[in-house]
């Protein structure tokens, strides 16, 4: 049943998005902030919150894995540069 007055699964903006963190960062509480929202519960608030921060773990995860791709496609250029040249010397 829908209670007087809130949305029901209306799309998040942008601008929404913004407005939120900088009010989660200011360390209001989910209440307080659902205040700036029109039809917005507490609940559905930190519903969004939550998305937002898993969004931004997910994408620094897929940051810290192409790092570390990297690193060992360094290290295995390393290892190759120093299998050759042990060949090369086995070879003489």
């Amino acid at each position: 049943m829908k209670r007087q007055g809130y949305r029901t699964g209306s799309e998040w903006t942008e601008a929404d998005d913004a407005l939120l963190t900088q009010l989660k960062d200011q360390g209001l509480t989910y209440l307080q902030i659902s205040a700036s929202f029109s039809g917005r519960t507490p609940r559905a608030v930190e519903a969004r919150w939550r998305r937002i921060e898993e969004h931004a773990r997910g994408a620094d995860a897929d940051h810290g894995r192409r790092l570390e791709v990297r690193r060992l496609e360094k290290i295995n250029a390393r290892f190759v540069a120093a299998l050759t040249k042990v060949r090369g010397r086995m070879a003489a």
